[in-house]
């Protein structure tokens, strides 16, 4: 926790013993579009599948960060501003400038060197999104699904 953070905790815990809290998962079938490619509702179940994986169930992200006017985005540019100007910063904060946690959740599209998200063309990230996020069809030995170009 930041300095900002502490001095607020106690209102936190506070209205965590007043109030009855309720689980909304993420809901993906709002998100029935493509955007060149990639399915919208696979890529989102995928990084949060990694998100989980590394930070539990309470940093999942939700179908808003696809979402544009209450439709699923349709474009390359659309999504390419979702990811890079609002879903890496929030993954980045959780991962608290740790590049090698960062590498584990996103993958590929983090540079090996640099250790920062590389910036891409809007018509290649979703292959790129694809290629990370979306699992295989095939289930592994232990009936999971491998990821799909890690």
């Amino acid at each position: 926790m930041n300095s900002a953070d502490r001095s607020v905790g106690h209102i936190d815990s506070a209205i965590r013993r007043r109030f009855a809290f309720v689980d909304v998962p993420p809901d993906v079938d709002v998100l029935d579009g493509e955007v060149e490619g990639l399915g919208l509702a696979s890529f989102l179940e995928g990084l949060n599948e990694r998100l989980d994986e590394h930070f539990g169930p309470d940093q999942l992200l939700g179908q808003a960060y696809l979402l544009a006017d209450d439709r699923p985005l349709v474009t390359a540019e659309q999504l390419s501003h979702a990811f890079h100007h609002e879903i890496v910063p929030l993954v980045a904060d959780y991962c608290l400038g740790r590049p090698g946690l960062l590498g584990s959740v996103l993958g590929k599209l983090v540079d090996g060197k640099t250790g920062r998200v590389v910036q891409t063309n809007p018509q290649d990230l979703p292959g790129m999104l694809a290629d990370t996020f979306v699992t295989v069809g095939t289930a592994g030995e232990d009936g999971t699904a491998g990821w799909d170009g890690e």
